[in-house]
């Protein structure tokens, strides 16, 4: 029964944790942002796109960030992250 008690209270804590993690990804998100308004349209715009995209791999806003990243790759002649959006959208089969 203690087992089971310690069981319960780890996974209430875990729950927990969750959430803290969710906000610390959406700060890192809108301070990224922030700075992208600011870069100029060269690689290092490119590395923030990327890492905006791979900071929620699941959700919409990486297709966004990712078909972003791909046009302004395209316009900057950039050979590396149209690979990288490659290897982020294709699906892998285990």
């Amino acid at each position: 029964m203690k087992r089971l008690w310690i069981f319960f209270i780890l996974i209430v804590l875990a729950g927990g944790t969750g959430k803290a993690l969710s906000s610390n990804n959406e700060a890192a998100k809108d301070s990224l942002l922030q700075i992208l308004d600011t870069l100029p349209a060269d690689s290092s715009r490119l590395e923030m796109l990327y890492s905006l995209a791979y900071l929620d791999p699941m959700s919409p806003s990486c297709v966004y960030y990712l078909g972003k990243l791909l046009e302004e790759a395209t316009t900057q002649d950039n050979k590396y992250y149209p690979v990288s959006y490659t290897h982020l959208t294709l699906p892998t089969i285990a």
